[in-house]
């Protein structure tokens, strides 16, 4: 279970790995690293010809049905599992030895693959969603950017209109960045207490308190910010 507002970090998958025409890569945290997978920035990379191989021989198939068994439904609390190349996808609640062998091969270097590959610097999605518990400590929001732009009236959910993800453009997304990657560094090597129970990042704007949910946008994306996938409607991913 997602805490409120959070879906935005997840709406591309965690974790997540992709790759486009010309071998570059992109991949969100989270690769055996759950406990800031969700918080960690997409990063970027170019894959290796014997990962190339690899994925070629393994997700290539003009048709992924015919290849491997997919079920719809799978355990009632775990995630789905969902592979696909520019000609079809496979969207899995529960799948077949050869395929849950795919996924465990990309666990195996998706940690690796982030490491080495370098930070998205674009554009960034985020949600906020006012708080009244008390984390172990606050984040001052950025002084270069106006609060007021992106928590007014109009992005303050309610019981009719759950929080909405807003589009940062790369020119105003820096100083969040930093403070995520600042709150990560302290979860991680500092301060572990500092990692809040309610997930997120938590954030202190004068009097009003509000957790931030972000995820890197990733080239390729449409319109809803999501990866397309062959035969998919955004609402059905």
């Amino acid at each position: 279970m997602d805490y409120y507002g959070s879906e935005v970090r997840r709406e591309n998958g965690v974790p997540s790995f992709a790759v486009d025409g010309q071998c570059q890569y992109f991949v969100s945290g989270g690769w055996n690293n759950q406990r800031q997978g969700s918080d960690q920035g997409w990063r970027q990379g170019t894959v290796d010809d014997e990962l190339r191989r690899i994925l070629e021989s393994e997700v290539g198939a003009e048709d992924l049905t015919s290849v491997y068994e997919c079920f719809p439904f799978g355990a009632f609390d775990a995630g789905t599992m969902v592979v696909a190349n520019a000609r079809s996808s496979l969207v899995c609640g529960g799948a077949g030895e050869d395929l849950l062998a795919v996924f465990d091969r990309m666990r195996l270097r998706g940690r690796e693959l982030w490491e080495q590959g370098q930070p998205l610097d674009g554009d960034l999605h985020i949600t906020l969603v006012q708080v009244s518990g008390e984390p172990p400590r606050w984040y001052p929001w950025p002084s270069e950017l106006a609060f007021d732009e992106y928590f007014g009236p109009a992005q303050q959910p309610s019981e009719q209109q759950p929080p909405r993800s807003q589009r940062v453009a790369s020119a105003d997304a820096a100083p969040l960045r930093a403070l995520r990657e600042q709150y990560l560094r302290d979860t991680r090597d500092t301060q572990p207490g500092l990692l809040y129970a309610g997930g997120g990042l938590p954030v202190a704007a004068g009097d009003t308190l509000v957790t931030i949910y972000m995820r890197d946008a990733v080239p390729y994306e449409d319109e809803a910010g999501l990866l397309p996938l062959p035969g998919g409607a955004p609402s059905e991913r």
